[in-house]
């Protein structure tokens, strides 16, 4: 995994959350209830946080682990598949590391 790679889709979910292009799927709000985590710890997270895997890249298309703080404080870490300049889609919402 390249850092300037991370840091590419890193850019490109700074770029989904400033525009509102994110979406959370089923699941994820499942898991994030069940390991009490708002909308807002998931935003932190994702907001702040820093791609530590990459387990599936496309050339427009990625599935990565985004590990970072929640609201509180508190390490999570947050699956997430990024569609390039298009959407961020939670797939889902994991506890801290």
């Amino acid at each position: 995994m390249e850092k300037a790679e991370c840091e590419a889709w890193e850019k490109t979910i700074r770029s989904c959350l400033i525009s509102g292009r994110v979406v959370i799927s089923g699941h994820a709000l499942k898991r994030m209830g069940s390991r009490g985590y708002t909308t807002e710890d998931v935003l932190c997270i994702l907001e702040y946080g820093k791609i530590t895997e990459i387990m599936n890249n496309r050339k427009e298309r990625c599935r990565c682990r985004v590990e970072g703080r929640d609201t509180e404080g508190d390490q999570g870490s947050v699956i997430a598949e990024l569609i390039r300049d298009k959407k961020l889609i939670v797939v889902t919402v994991l506890g801290g590391s």
